[in-house]
This record gives C-alpha cells, sequence and structure tokens, in this order.
C-alpha cells in the first residue's frame, strides 16, 4: 500500500535561505521536537511536536478539511511513548467540519 503524505505550508522563502514554513524567520521544521506521521483512514499525515516549558503542543491540519489546528497538554492528555502519539479526543475547531477523533499510537480514530 503507498502512503501519501500531505504537508502544507512548507515551502521555501523567497529569500532562498534553507527556512521552510509560513513564517520565514523561524526554522519551524528543524524547531519541532518530533515530525510524527499520523494515519487517518487513508491518508497520512506529517504533524510538528513541540516541547515548551515542558508542555506539548502538536500542530497537524485536519484530515477532513485541511484547516490548521493546534493540541496541547494538558488539555487533551498528548503523550509521546517509544516515538508514538496518543491523545484524547477532540473535535476540529472549524466551521463545517464535524471531525471527532483521538490518537492511538499515530492512528487517527473517528470517536462515536
Amino acid at each position: 500500500m503507498n502512503d501519501y503524505f500531505t504537508i502544507r505550508d512548507d515551502v521555501a522563502h523567497p529569500s532562498d535561505s534553507e527556512l521552510r514554513g509560513t513564517e520565514g524567520k523561524h526554522d519551524l521544521t528543524r524547531n519541532a521536537r518530533l515530525h510524527p506521521r499520523i494515519r487517518y483512514r487513508d491518508r497520512v499525515s506529517e504533524a510538528d511536536l513541540y516541547d515548551q516549558a515542558g508542555r506539548l503542543l502538536m500542530h497537524f491540519f485536519c484530515p477532513k478539511c485541511g484547516q490548521p489546528l493546534k493540541v496541547e497538554t494538558p488539555q487533551k492528555n498528548l503523550r509521546v511513548r517509544e516515538g508514538k502519539i496518543s491523545m484524547d479526543s477532540f473535535r476540529c475547531s472549524w466551521d463545517g467540519c464535524g471531525l471527532h477523533a483521538r490518537v492511538v499510537d499515530n492512528l487517527m480514530v473517528d470517536v462515536t
């Protein structure tokens, strides 16, 4: 089975530097602690996981509507174990999307 990766807004900065992301003054790729790949149904996307003063923060794109999302501890009990990400259920915050999911060992599943 082929894996498809969706990495949005990861474009070169116009100054021809090696910076990536929408904020050219920040090296978003290198500052992340991990880049976990999360599978949702037939899609795999890469997230950015940051450790900010002991608080975990993950940026990723909703696999249903494609909008950017941010999840952090302690609200969603985001955890890393042996390089795999798990987190409690969450809802996409964008109007009209309706995604309600959770992540267990890098696998995102719908919550019913």
